[in-house]
């Protein structure tokens, strides 16, 4: 009786964590989606921290996946057209980030922030 009580504790967990872990896919595709529409064709990559699934992440508390690009633009970049370039309602410039835009698109933060040719952008999801 017990070991079959254990079976289907075990059962549960696992399937618990499989769907999650599946979500959890979907979330940083979703990301890495996003991220890679945003440069354009003429910038070169500087540097990229695509996210990883911490299994053991409580999303409740903390972000559980973060993501950060680095891009060099052969000219200066316009915060204001790079945010509408995105199709993303963005707000730009605030008290304490002029250079940048940000705002939520399907649960992920989307920070881009621009001084002349460098761009920068770091997501993360709730």
């Amino acid at each position: 009786m017990l070991a079959g009580i254990g079976a289907l504790i075990l059962a549960v967990i696992t399937t618990v964590l499989v769907t999650a872990n599946l979500s959890e896919s979907a979330k940083i595709e979703r990301m890495v989606s996003i991220a890679d529409g945003i440069p354009a064709a003429d910038w070169e990559l500087m540097s990229s921290s695509d996210p990883k699934h911490d299994i053991l992440c409580i999303p409740f508390d903390q972000s559980c996946h973060k993501l950060s690009r680095a891009w060099q633009a052969a000219e200066s970049v316009n915060v204001e057209e790079l945010a509408v370039s995105t199709g993303y309602d963005l707000e730009v410039g605030t008290v304490y980030r002029p250079d940048c835009a940000e705002g939520w698109v399907d649960g992920v933060h989307i920070r881009l922030c621009v001084d002349g040719s460098e761009i920068g952008l770091n997501m993360y999801d709730r």
